[in-house]
């Protein structure tokens, strides 16, 4: 249970850098579903939903969990493309050690994105994460 603990925490940097990529989203409210799988098992998907508000649009950082609440702090962003409409990048952390490749294709009020997290520890299978978030209005005040 521990790696789909560090798996979470991988995904919720990956999914964040994937708002840094080109600040694609905008302030409203946002509807993210997650699932993830690995050989032999399959998570039931989550749904959440979060407002974004403008200053968390204009500075993306801020959408970044902090180091040790989600996010390892010594992971490193390396080979990020952006074509068009998609955006692709790897995350590399230390501790413990695991890679992950990510893809995001971002629409009007919408994205769909996949990560590939595999870790260096022997035996540990690949997890596969998909996602898609779409843009439900504006926050409710």
């Amino acid at each position: 249970m521990k790696k789909l603990g560090i798996a979470v925490g991988v995904a919720l940097v990956g999914l964040s850098l994937g708002v840094l990529a080109q600040n694609p989203r905008v302030d409203g409210k946002w509807e993210v579903k997650m699932e993830m799988s690995m050989p032999g098992m399959t998570m039931p998907a989550t749904t959440t939903t979060t407002c974004i508000t403008k200053e968390e649009a204009a500075d993306p950082q801020k959408l970044m969990p902090p180091p040790g609440r989600g996010a390892p702090s010594d992971c490193k962003v390396s080979d990020y493309k952006m074509v068009g409409n998609k955006v692709t990048y790897n995350v590399t952390c230390t501790s413990p050690p695991s890679t992950m490749a990510a893809e995001m294709i971002y629409g009007v009020d919408k994205y769909d994105g996949t990560m590939t997290i595999q870790t260096a520890r022997g035996g540990q299978p690949t997890m596969t994460m998909k996602h898609t978030g779409k843009r439900l209005g504006d926050c409710v005040k």
